[in-house]
């Protein structure tokens, strides 16, 4: 059984994109756009629309990222698990914070192009998830039992079905109609408790 790990808000303490966002890009345009996901945008189109406002070049967004995003404590005690990353996000910011933290682990995330008249995005998996009806960080999953630690929670869900909705997750945490009960499991005690984050920040991670 493989542990796989949200990243923004879970390992991360803040949302990682967000703080790009604001530093980089147009505030404005993210509060716009986030309260349209799930209306008349996918996660997917509201990332894209908001990351084509960012010109930076890449490398001076690496550098902020390395020296801005923190981490949760116990986060090298879990990598001993070989635990997988799956993100919303870009590997490109991803793994200079891993890198930081003299961690290695296997990433599944998006990829941006940074371009100079608005960086554009890559999407890993294009395909819509029957369980939420748009495309899911989850994609590619299928095949092997995992415990996913994720969406804002320290929840950890044996065996959660590839796909599964994560608004379900979020919203009944500690739900058992799928005959499948949420624990709270060594392995996601060793990341502390955490603020509560806004729904739409828990979407992108």
């Amino acid at each position: 059984m493989r542990l796989v790990l949200d990243w923004d808000g879970t390992v991360t303490v803040r949302d990682s994109l967000v703080q790009v966002i604001h530093e980089f890009g147009d505030p404005m345009l993210l509060a716009a756009l986030e309260p349209r996901v799930g209306v008349d945008l996918t996660l997917h189109e509201e990332i894209a629309l908001e990351f084509a406002a960012i010109t930076a070049p890449l490398e001076s967004v690496v550098a902020w990222v390395v020296e801005n995003v923190e981490v949760r404590p116990g986060l090298q005690e879990l990598a001993a698990f070989d635990p997988l990353v799956i993100s919303a996000g870009f590997q490109e910011l991803i793994e200079p914070v891993l890198a930081r933290e003299g961690i290695e682990l296997e990433v599944l995330a998006n990829r941006v192009d940074a371009r100079p008249g608005g960086w554009n995005v890559c999407f890993r998996d294009e395909a819509v998830c029957a369980a939420c009806g748009e495309p899911c960080k989850r994609g590619g999953l299928a095949g092997e039992p995992y415990v996913y630690v994720g969406d804002g929670y320290r929840i950890a869900v044996p065996l959660l079905p590839p796909h599964a909705s994560s608004r379900a997750t979020r919203s009944r945490p500690t739900s058992t109609s799928s005959g499948v009960a949420s624990s709270r499991s060594t392995i996601s005690r060793t990341l502390p408790p955490r603020s509560p984050a806004k729904p739409t920040a828990a979407r992108r991670s």
